[in-house]
Parts: structure tokens; C-alpha cells; sequence
């Protein structure tokens, strides 16, 4: 098949995403039923109800379960943004996957970044290069939750908001083995393939995959924080203080993974929800995965605002079922 090179990557102001908020809800436990659980007197932040030992730290986060579940199932993973209020429990309650998600036989996992600030380390990147952490600690999570026998190893997507997004494109570099699938919300990426020149100094080592991985990436046409056009002026002056991170326009990710993928070429169109017409890109894939994009129309740097302009939630429940989404032609 033929294929076009993706457009050489420019730079992005990655400290952006250190700075964005969440919206704030109550907490759940992991089973589903509503907990009341406030910020602590320290003023720390609500966590999740369940927990496992990553790096020799103790890491929280909550676990959603379909009622009766008894064997291994689809599981979703969904990271939340920088500095995000409640933490897992925050994006798990604006998200509002888990009815749906649960009526299709669907685990979902909401865990906690940093409990200090609220946000993820990305395992790679100039100020994050030495600081794995929570790549380790989401891969750890995946085994746990394989061994416990909650988790189908052959159907484990990884998602996010913002921050979340960026270290989601991150876990499919590091984690392609043990991921079927990664699903951004408003997320770009910082690490180039090894197949495009890279235009800062010092390089990074580059994104590298070891089987295809669906990709799914959703983002406003009103996001000014992680724009779907990237960032184009990063490259000569660095965009946040001590960070060069990497970046590209939504089309230009898109082109990568298509090339991880081994696709055919991508098909556009465009799907209608509720009174918002939004831009649509798929491809068809190697090992039968699929790469694709929706731009959603007037929504800015929002969960709520791509949810009101766009199916997110069917977007996941196909991806985690291992399904090419909706506005695929056949």
C-alpha cells in the first residue's frame, strides 16, 4: 500500500498541560455505589478505594465492575488531567462511561496521579526523562489486574483527559504489548516515531511500538491548550520552563500511528450528535486494529464540552470491545 511520511514535528509548550483543570464531583467506590468521602484535614485530595504496590509505593485508584462479573473482561483504564479535582473519582464522574461501559460487560478504572500535584509523570521528555513512575505504575496496574483475573489480556485500552491523554499516546510507545488500544480526550503526544526527523537538541528516544495498537484521538476545534493544530513555535525557544517537548497537529499523530499500524489509507467524513456536525477520520489496520480522529466542533479544552458535541462514550466501548468506531466506512 502506499503511504505518506508524516510532516516533521515541531515543538509543544507540554508544561500546558500541568496547569489544566478537572472538573470536580463526588466520589464513588469501586463498586459503583455512591461513598462520601471529602478532602482530608492536610487538604489532600480524595482517592480511589482500591490499591496495589508500584515501585514501593502504595498507588489508589477506583475499580468499576459489571454487576455479576466473573471472568476476565474488556477493561478501560482512564487517566484524568493535570491538577484534576478528585483525582480518578473527578474525571470518572464528568466522563459518565460506566453505566454504558457496564452494560456491554466492560471493566472501567479511574487511577490516581501524584497525590501531590495532581498530575502524572510521563516517562519520558526532558523533565520527565528520569521519572518513569507512572508508566510503571499503569503497567504494574495491568498485571494486577490480569492476574486477578478481572482484566481480558487481549482487550485492555488505556485513555485520557489533557495530561492523562499525553501519558495515554506515552503508554502506547512503552506498553503496545500489553495494550489493545489508546484513546486521547483533548492529549497530544511528546515522544516522535524513530521514522521522522526530530528538531530539538537534545533528541528524545523515540516512540517505537512492538505490534499495532488502535488509536483513537478526540479534541475541540475550540482547544486552546492542547490544540489540534499543535504548536509550531517551540522548536527555537522552549515553550515551558526546562521543557522541548514535542508538538505536532492532531493530522500529524494520526499519520504516525497509521504508520505503527500498517494502514490503509484513511477515509474522512463527518458524524452529526445532537445539533454538532464534527469531522471524522479511520483507517483500517494491521492484526485488525484501526486509527482514527474526530474534531469536535466548538468544543474547547473540555470533558464536558466533547461530550455534549460528540459520542465519546460509544467511542470507547467500541475501542475497548475491539470494534472500528461508529463513522467507519466498510
Amino acid at each position: 500500500m502506499t503511504r505518506t511520511r508524516s510532516v516533521v514535528p515541531r515543538c509543544l509548550w507540554s508544561m500546558v498541560v500541568l496547569v489544566l483543570l478537572s472538573a470536580t464531583v463526588a466520589g464513588c467506590n469501586g463498586r459503583g455505589s455512591p461513598t462520601s468521602r471529602p478532602d482530608g484535614a492536610d487538604g489532600s485530595a480524595p482517592v480511589g478505594d482500591s490499591s496495589i504496590t508500584s515501585g514501593g509505593t502504595k498507588r489508589t485508584y477506583v475499580l468499576v465492575q459489571p454487576p455479576g462479573q466473573s471472568g476476565p473482561a474488556p477493561v478501560v483504564i482512564m487517566m484524568h488531567g493535570a491538577r484534576a479535582a478528585g483525582l480518578g473519582r473527578g474525571l470518572r464522574g464528568t466522563l459518565g462511561l460506566d453505566a454504558a461501559a457496564a452494560s456491554h460487560g466492560i471493566v472501567t478504572v479511574y487511577p490516581d496521579g501524584d497525590l501531590e500535584t495532581h498530575s502524572w509523570h510521563l516517562g519520558c521528555c526532558y523533565d520527565y526523562a528520569d521519572n518513569p513512575v507512572d508508566v510503571q505504575f499503569i503497567s504494574d496496574l495491568i498485571d494486577h489486574l490480569v492476574g486477578a483475573g478481572i482484566a481480558d489480556p487481549a482487550h485492555v485500552v488505556v485513555g485520557g483527559f489533557s495530561a492523562g491523554g499525553f501519558l495515554a499516546n506515552e503508554l502506547g510507545c512503552q506498553l503496545s504489548g500489553k495494550i489493545t488500544g489508546v484513546l486521547t480526550l483533548a492529549g497530544g503526544q511528546l515522544r516522535p516515531p524513530a521514522f521522522v526527523e526530530q528538531v530539538v537538541s537534545p533528541p528524545v528516544e523515540p516512540c517505537t511500538v512492538d505490534r499495532p495498537v488502535s488509536h483513537i484521538a478526540i479534541t475541540g476545534t475550540d482547544d486552546h491548550a492542547a490544540p489540534i493544530e499543535g504548536y509550531p513555535d517551540c522548536a527555537d525557544s522552549p515553550c515551558g520552563p526546562g521543557q522541548r517537548g514535542y508538538g505536532p497537529s492532531m493530522d500529524t499523530i494520526d499519520s504516525w500511528w497509521r504508520e505503527f499500524d500498517d494502514c490503509d489509507a484513511p477515509v474522512t467524513g463527518s458524524v452529526t450528535y445532537g445539533s454538532t456536525t464534527d469531522t471524522t477520520s479511520v483507517a483500517r489496520c494491521a492484526q485488525g486494529t484501526f486509527v482514527g480522529s474526530a474534531q469536535v466542533q466548538g468544543a474547547s479544552h473540555s470533558v464536558a464540552d466533547l461530550r455534549a458535541g460528540f459520542d465519546v462514550t460509544q467511542a470507547i466501548i467500541e475501542l475497548a470491545l475491539g470494534q472500528p468506531p461508529a463513522w467507519a466506512t466498510p
